[in-house]
């Protein structure tokens, strides 16, 4: 396998663990909100645990690439995820290049 084949590997790997991560510490975040409803802070919490994840791949893209962001998030598939994930409530996320970051077109944030 060459050294490039390994750094995909790697990369998938660690953005499997921090989907997991985070997706099992939204889980216990959204257990202690009480009777929300329970659909709309699923999906809010899916939603934030999506846009984590792509700000994860986005950095580990950051270290292969000399510290130049993705041109677009389509730029991540399929090395670094095998595809773009959305909104559970609909729509593509909103990327700026410039920061690096993603941001839902529902208005879920991460509060931390």
């Amino acid at each position: 396998m060459s050294r490039g084949a390994y750094v995909g590997l790697l990369s998938l790997v660690i953005a499997l663990a921090l989907v997991y991560y985070l997706a099992k510490d939204q889980a216990t975040t959204v257990g202690r909100r009480g009777a929300e409803a329970p659909v709309g802070v699923a999906s809010a919490a899916k939603c934030i645990a999506n846009q984590r994840t792509l700000e994860s791949v986005i950095a580990m893209y950051r270290m292969t690439h000399d510290g130049e962001n993705p041109t677009t998030l389509s730029d991540l598939v399929p090395r670094n995820l095998p595809l773009i994930p959305e909104c559970p409530e609909g729509g593509a996320y909103l990327y700026d290049r410039n920061a690096g970051t993603v941001s839902c077109p529902n208005g879920h944030r991460d509060e931390r």
